[in-house]
């Protein structure tokens, strides 16, 4: 009886440590640590993109919010026929590795713009555009001395979707790197009939790291050139002094 016993509390134990182990690796999951390694696909669903900007979701670590400041603009054409609206970012965490102490970071930014045609007529009424830009980059920061702060702008994506019935002509791509005191680093590439929904990407102009701080920063925007006139969207970031 007893040896019964005990077979049947060894077994109960040994479950019992299962559904520990199982729930710690589970919390940990969830709550990865900032000194955990990290990694995540992209977003790109539209809907979901627009509703992360919208809450101004930004999942940057403590180091990275306090290196410099993301901000992103909608710019209307002149005599436009898209109602005025606002532009709003994002920002994923997709990569977090650590090396020698150094915590290197990767990340997407995408601001959006979304606004509606205001004319009346059967031929533009109802035309909703969403314009987004992405910029691609690194951060790198020592997690115990604090003596590295570096960023690298890696690339800039471009895309646009319309439901309508409205004609785009073309849509250009831009990214820039920029330091205090020098000429800015600029790339861009023009795209004639662009299609809906296609993700167009740009290289970065300027692949070097750079100390953060001074008010080195980056930029990347999208214009989409439509009948109803021009809407373009923009992100940037510049590195606190």
């Amino acid at each position: 009886m007893k040896k019964t016993v005990t077979i049947v509390l060894v077994v109960f134990l040994f479950l019992l440590s299962l559904q520990v182990t199982a729930l710690a690796s589970e919390e940990s999951a969830a709550y990865p640590t900032k000194d955990a390694a990290y990694m995540a696909a992209p977003i790109t669903n539209d809907a979901l993109l627009r509703q992360r900007a919208l809450a101004g979701i930004d999942e940057r670590s403590a180091a990275a919010k306090e290196a410099g400041d993301i901000q992103a603009v909608i710019l209307l054409s002149e005599g436009s026929d898209f109602l005025p609206s606002a532009a709003h970012c994002t920002t994923q965490l997709l990569e977090r590795s650590i090396e020698n102490g150094v915590v290197k970071e990767s990340y997407v930014t995408t601001a959006v713009a979304s606004t509606r045609s205001s004319k009346t007529n059967h031929e533009e009424m109802g035309n909703v555009l969403d314009v987004f830009v992405t910029i691609n980059w690194r951060w790198y920061y020592d997690d115990g001395v604090g003596q590295i702060r570096q960023y690298q702008f890696i690339n800039s994506t471009h895309r646009y979707a319309l439901s309508g019935s409205t004609t785009v002509y073309s849509m250009t791509a831009e990214n820039r790197v920029y330091q205090p005191g020098n000429l800015p680093y600029d790339n861009s590439q023009y795209i004639s009939s662009p299609i809906s929904d296609r993700v167009y990407s740009l290289d970065g102009a300027d692949y070097s790291v750079y100390p953060g701080g001074d008010g080195h920063g980056y930029a990347a925007k999208t214009t989409v050139n439509t009948a109803a006139g021009s809407i373009a969207a923009e992100v940037s970031f510049a590195s606190a002094p």
